[in-house]
């Protein structure tokens, strides 16, 4: 059980990015909300919300697996003027899923207060989605 701060924290950045989402297209969109669902499970399922959000960015910036190409869609992000921070939290959205994913070569596993740097990883994605859409096109 997360303490009541966390919880309240989680509720009001999913209002945010409820209110937000609009922007994103429809299967982006759609992505986003398999990732959201999966805070409303109790108890919460941190290694798979940790993974999900990585496939979401994965997903979203056409990034795959291979060779590193998720870190390198998001340092684009970073030359084209997204704000540091987003990028940073995108980033720690990338850590974490690779650390939920690999649990075995990990130093540390998937903790409450990784769910809150997820959830702001993800609003600041669909607050860049308007610079992100441009790289993508």
């Amino acid at each position: 059980k997360l303490p009541r701060w966390q919880q309240d924290s989680i509720t009001n950045i999913l209002i945010d990015i409820g209110n937000s989402k609009h922007i994103l297209p429809l299967d982006i969109k759609e992505f986003l909300d398999d990732v959201l669902a999966r805070f409303s499970n109790d108890p919460l399922d941190k290694e798979g919300i940790a993974i999900s959000s990585r496939s979401f960015l994965m997903k979203a910036l056409n990034a795959s697996k291979n060779d590193n190409k998720l870190m390198n869609k998001i340092d684009q992000l970073q030359a084209i003027g997204t704000p540091n921070v987003w990028v940073s939290h995108m980033h720690m959205i990338r850590i974490i899923g690779n650390t939920a994913g690999h649990p075995n070569n990990a130093v540390r596993r998937v903790s409450p207060d990784d769910l809150l740097s997820i959830l702001m990883g993800l609003k600041e994605f669909v607050l860049a989605w308007p610079r992100i859409k441009t790289m993508i096109d």
